[in-house]
């Protein structure tokens, strides 16, 4: 994400770049590690990595991260749901 900012005795125009925040969710250790080392290559910020979906809106409440990434595979049907409660 960009943001431009403008000086008040100046035309020059600075552009700040700030990382997205990221909350990880992946019940599978190994492959978080792998998705984490990922996200950090690329700049990304990682807020916090979670192995489950417990108190999910409530950590993305408490974090409000950028982006938050979930496992494909994760082994519950709830999260699509909590993650719709989220966005709503």
């Amino acid at each position: 994400m960009e943001v431009a900012a403008r000086g008040l005795h100046s035309n020059a125009c600075a552009v700040v770049t700030k990382p997205l925040s990221v909350l990880l969710i992946d019940d599978n250790p190994a492959r978080a590690e792998i998705v984490e080392a990922g996200l950090a290559g690329a700049g990304y910020r990682l807020l916090a990595r979670l192995e489950g979906t417990q108190d999910l809106i409530g950590r993305v409440r408490e974090l409000e991260p950028d982006v938050v990434v979930v496992s494909i595979d994760s082994p519950s049907r709830d999260t699509i749901e909590d993650m719709r409660r989220v966005l709503l």
